[in-house]
């Protein structure tokens, strides 16, 4: 555990080295041992999930199939997702996540997107805009307003908008009560310069507005 809590990686090797887990890594055996472990920091489990390499990855969508979303708007899935772990500092890695969260979200509900592309920004749109509305170095003056997040989402549903009907609730949701990241790492956090590096990325229709 103290490895795996400094180096990851590594320590999920020694864990199948002493029998823990499949020497193999077997995707779900590792998941849940993972979440059956509560003694694993949460932001080094977010480093484990961010990996580049397919057992990694094959390991996050294990831990995603643990969870049901299939009763859950799209916010309250990404609430309870991110307690579950800490996501981490590296843009690319969160990029990685999110993209597994929104293809397990979307194979669960599809009512409001035309595909998982849609999902994958809107995650990331909500995420800056929780960042945005929250973030102590913004004066209020300078956040996010109703109008901006819809500007900022056109066309991101399959080329369409999202109806505001479904868009105006979850914007009150991340305004009103903050997606609290877990965070039993160092204490460092999710910055403004990721998420706008991310969201570059997500090829939102429109430039973000702050």
């Amino acid at each position: 555990v103290e490895l795996f809590n400094d180096r990851p990686k590594k320590g999920l090797q020694m864990f199948a080295d002493k029998g823990f887990v499949p020497t193999s890594l077997e995707p779900k055996a590792v998941a849940d041992f993972l979440r059956s472990t509560p003694t694993l920091r949460k932001d080094k489990l977010g480093e484990l999930f961010g990996e580049p390499e397919d057992c990694y990855l094959a390991i996050l969508r294990e831990w995603l199939d643990a969870f049901d979303f299939a009763s859950l708007e799209f916010d309250a899935a990404i609430r309870v997702f991110l307690e579950s772990f800490r996501l981490p500092g590296e843009a690319q890695k969160i990029d990685r996540i999110m993209e597994a969260f929104a293809k397990r979200y979307f194979t669960q509900r599809r009512s409001c997107f035309a595909d998982e592309d849609a999902a994958f920004i809107l995650a990331f749109s909500l995420i800056m805009l929780n960042t945005d509305t929250h973030s102590p170095q913004l004066k209020d003056r300078e956040r996010m307003t109703l109008q901006q997040f819809l500007s900022n989402n056109r066309q991101i549903n399959g080329g369409k908008d999202f109806p505001q009907e479904f868009m105006r609730p979850l914007y009150n949701s991340i305004t009103k009560n903050e997606i609290k990241m877990s965070d039993d790492g160092d204490g460092s956090g999710m910055t403004s310069d990721i998420w706008d590096d991310l969201l570059r990325k997500s090829r939102l229709a429109a430039p973000i507005i702050s």
